[in-house]
């Protein structure tokens, strides 16, 4: 009797066992690039997207987290190009983490892409092979395998200026105008926020500012964040981008329960001197 007992437990315990491999090996992160070889200065840019191992596993999958490990001296800083609409994003970038979650109140299908992030190979490096690993992926809370991509990057060649001669004067050479700061030239009309709202860009105009005392008006800028706002957040940071020269500046919001101004006890000072008077 005592070794019935103990051989039921023991395959309840298996089946135990095997279940929770089941469910942690039940789906992965896939990554594709658009091109394994790019030179120096191109863009790379690398589709995320959720494949399922075992179509039966019945755990809905709702969320993911993974680190971006990349070398800083070969790539240009990660870009979020696109996050789909009905998915919940956050980047974490504090202290070069690269961390990027997603989540999604509905269940994150086989083969859905999540996310479109772009990196740019300096322009100043020479061929070499490098690796882009998504890390201490967890899906659903479970740890999956690493997704290593590997990139080769070849250095562009840059043609030699042949030497003037009689025949070939020397070519002035013309100053190009560089990015230098962007400015806000108008706040957005809204910057007081409730909790969980998204941050609103109308009202606002950013201006570009360059080395020769030009400006212009500029729209395909970024910010940040692009989710909704916590109560700590008390700035957006705004970022315009013009070939490898990128600039920002920050506009400050405020972030709370009822989305209104706090009182900060003037208006009942004010009240008393229209009194007075």
């Amino acid at each position: 009797m005592k070794k019935t007992i103990f051989l039921i437990l023991v395959f309840i315990l298996m089946i135990g066992i095997s279940v929770n491999v089941y469910a942690a090996d039940a789906a992965k992160l896939k990554a594709e690039a658009d091109k394994t070889t790019i030179k120096a200065g191109e863009v790379l840019t690398i589709k995320l997207s959720l494949a399922e191992f075992d179509t039966q596993n019945t755990t809905p999958i709702n969320s993911f987290t993974t680190k971006i490990n990349y070398d800083s001296n070969i790539w240009e800083q990660v870009v979020q190009n696109d996050i789909k609409s009905s998915l919940l994003a956050i980047y974490n970038d504090n202290d070069n983490n690269h961390e990027l979650t997603i989540a999604s109140t509905n269940a994150i299908t086989e083969g859905t892409e999540v996310a479109t992030i772009s990196f740019r190979a300096k322009s100043n490096i020479v061929s070499t092979m490098t690796t882009i690993t998504f890390s201490g992926t967890t899906i659903n809370g479970n740890v999956i395998a690493n997704t290593p991509l590997d990139i080769t990057i070849a250095a562009e060649e840059i043609p030699s200026t042949p030497a003037p001669t009689q025949e070939q004067p020397a070519q002035t050479t013309q100053t190009v105008a560089t990015l230098e700061k962007i400015e806000i030239v108008k706040k957005p009309t809204k910057t007081v926020y409730k909790i969980g709202e998204k941050f609103s860009t109308n009202g606002m105009e950013i201006k570009a500012v360059y080395s020769d005392g030009t400006s212009k008006t500029v729209t395909d800028y970024t910010y940040s964040p692009i989710g909704e706002l916590k109560e700590t957040d008390s700035k957006i940071t705004i970022t315009y981008k013009e070939g490898l020269t990128a600039k920002s500046v920050e506009q400050k919001i405020t972030v709370n329960e009822t989305g209104d101004l706090p009182e900060t006890g003037l208006e009942n000072y004010t009240l008393a001197i229209i009194a007075v008077l």
